[in-house]
């Protein structure tokens, strides 16, 4: 009985080590994206210069789609641009409906813990006078200066975007929320008196201002520096991360890839075509 006893429990031991190395599951992410000849792309056109569309012919346009191509051409594979709201873009990647996502996104701790961050891109240097602010009237631009001054008041903000966490983290309770699909529908609402702020950066404040100008940005600016914006890849996708991550990095050492000029010439470029972020 001893014996049987024994031979039984050696057994199970033995189906049981064999169950568990064969559901250890193989990255094959950047094999996959070899053997397609294609690399997948969420992005949502909505947030010039970073990325935005050509109202004339519809083509996404923008420095994210730069770092995209970047990364697609050192694969050696095609950019397949999926264009969707910045929450489906998330949405997208975690589903792994798509490859990876570029949309202006930061390194923030939740996102660290729910995907794998690339390497950083885009980093400012002390000429940049980008900032991170809040869109308001024009003629009501002097009254807000301070994170009080927005108490009672509505704020047109994306959810899961940096925006958002910097008014959570930032102002002082007392403030309403209202989550938007896209910038352009937060600067209508704030033109047509739904809101009283939209949190954006400068830049792309900056393009809507001219296409609403009964807006401008307000003095209040977020305590804030820019340590670049990270693509975001599916956190099982190892493999494919860290190629995206090598191409990323060789793209802010290459010395024919100066970053704030592709900022400049995309963000004259969305003036001349008139871009809204829709």
């Amino acid at each position: 009985m001893k014996k049987l006893f024994a031979f039984i429990l050696t057994a199970a031991m033995a189906i049981s080590m064999t169950a568990c190395g064969s559901s250890e599951k193989v990255d094959t992410s950047l094999e996959d994206v070899k053997s397609k000849g294609k690399i997948t792309v969420a992005i949502s056109p909505d947030f010039a210069p970073s990325e935005f569309k050509d109202p004339n012919t519809g083509e996404v346009l923008g420095s994210d789609v730069f770092v995209a191509k970047y990364v697609a051409d050192k694969l050696g594979v095609e950019l397949v641009i999926e264009e969707m709201d910045f929450k489906s873009c998330i949405a997208a990647v975690q589903s792994g409906s798509v490859d990876f996502s570029v949309n202006s996104f930061s390194a923030t701790a939740d996102r660290k813990e729910n995907f794998y961050c690339s390497s950083p891109y885009g980093m400012t240097d002390s000429s940049s006078t980008s900032y991170q602010g809040m869109l308001v009237p024009a003629d009501k631009v002097g009254e807000y200066k301070t994170a009080d001054d927005f108490v009672g008041k509505k704020i047109a903000v994306q959810n899961t975007s940096l925006q958002y966490d910097l008014v959570s983290s930032q102002l002082t309770e007392g403030y309403e929320v209202e989550f938007i699909t896209n910038v352009n529908m937060g600067a209508t609402m704030l033109a047509e008196g739904k809101v009283d702020a939209l949190a954006t950066t400068s830049e792309t404040g900056a393009i809507l201002c001219k296409n609403f100008e009964s807006l401008a940005m307000a003095e209040f600016k977020f305590d804030y520096t820019s340590t670049g914006t990270v693509a975001i890849v599916n956190k099982e996708n190892v493999a494919l991360g860290d190629a995206i991550s090598a191409a990323i990095e060789e793209m802010t050492a290459d010395p024919n890839v100066n970053w704030t000029e592709i900022r400049q010439q995309y963000t004259d470029l969305a003036n001349r075509l008139g871009v809204t972020n829709d």
